[in-house]
């Protein structure tokens, strides 16, 4: 029960940091690194959290002792649909909706909260 109540107090907590950015606010900041989540876990990093705000983004937060990481994975179209006629075109749409198939890619980026100098 006290471990369920820890981490959900640390969910909430990285939710507000992530949401309202925090870390800005004082100073801290998110670096990126060229490390994925799975390299981040085999150091020892342990999921905390998981925010999903739509749809196509869920960010993970990872904490190792003092240390906060977090990863985005955000879902993004490869191919856009033709662009509609524009007004005053005589020409009839040659683009039909229900036969567009988006191409969707996986972005992954990963970052770790450094502390400002003081």
């Amino acid at each position: 029960m006290m471990r369920a109540l820890i981490v959900l107090i640390a969910a909430l907590g990285f939710g507000a940091a992530y949401g309202a950015e925090t870390g800005k606010a004082a100073g801290d900041y998110w670096q990126a690194t060229n490390k994925s989540m799975t390299d981040l876990l085999s150091e020892g990093y342990r999921l905390v959290s998981v925010v999903a705000p739509n749809a196509q983004l869920r960010v993970f937060f990872l904490s190792k002792g003092a240390s906060v990481a977090k990863c985005s994975e955000e879902a993004v179209m490869k191919n856009a649909p033709p662009a509609p006629p524009r007004p005053g075109d005589k020409a009839a749409p040659s683009f039909d909706p229900r036969g567009f198939v988006p191409d969707l890619e996986t972005k992954i980026e990963c970052s770790r909260l450094t502390k400002a100098r003081r």
